[in-house]
């Protein structure tokens, strides 16, 4: 599968990332972000952290699925121990057998979730100066993505892209994100507030 990242080839696989409205413009900020660029990306909406992921989700399937939003469960599913307490996302409607694709992730005042009716998804954002500081090739990079990742910028949309995969196979960091190549899946980066990068995957 062919990665859909906004890089255009295997040297620049980890470019910093760009507005998908217009591939010139600089990187957003806060005040631009909400209105104007996160309503545009689907299937990614950005909250304020504090906000209820259940109910975001609750009501964003809904909206999907055509149904009210009181027919909707969701909830989450570990599937290292089993737990409903912690662990992957899930959501579907009473009287449906099929789960809608799902997924959170949080960072610093930002909430992102990610709805899909006809896949599984993962999304993810990180703060670049986070993952400056804890940067390590050897447990991030897969060995034909050497040289890949030399910015700060760079290097949190590559841990965005793995971690979007991670969340999307449902292993969460029990996979090595060295072991997965982005390449591989389909993977879609968004516009994110100045010093975040953030970025979702499609099965």
């Amino acid at each position: 599968m062919t990665s859909r990242s906004t890089s255009e080839g295997p040297g620049d696989l980890a470019r910093p990332l760009r507005s998908l409205l217009d591939p010139m413009e600089p990187w957003i900020t806060d005040a631009e972000a909400d209105e104007r660029t996160w309503s545009v990306v689907s299937p990614i909406q950005r909250h304020r952290v504090g906000e209820d992921a259940d109910v975001i989700l609750r009501r964003r399937v809904a909206e999907l699925l055509g149904a009210p939003a009181a027919e909707v469960r969701v909830g989450r599913s570990c599937g290292r121990c089993g737990s409903a307490a912690h662990g992957r996302p899930w959501a579907r409607a009473i009287g449906r057998r099929d789960e809608v694709g799902v997924s959170l992730s949080r960072c610093g005042p930002h909430l992102l979730t990610a709805v899909s009716g006809t896949a599984r998804i993962g999304v993810d954002i990180e703060s670049v100066a986070a993952v400056a500081a804890g940067w390590d090739p050897g447990l991030v990079l897969h060995p034909s993505e050497s040289g890949h990742a030399s910015t700060a910028q760079e290097r949190a949309a590559m841990w965005c892209r793995k971690e979007a995969i991670l969340k999307l196979l449902g292993d969460g960091l029990d996979t090595p994100m060295s072991s997965i190549r982005v390449a591989d899946f389909e993977v879609v980066d968004v516009p994110a507030p100045q010093g975040y990068c953030a970025a979702y995957a499609l099965q």
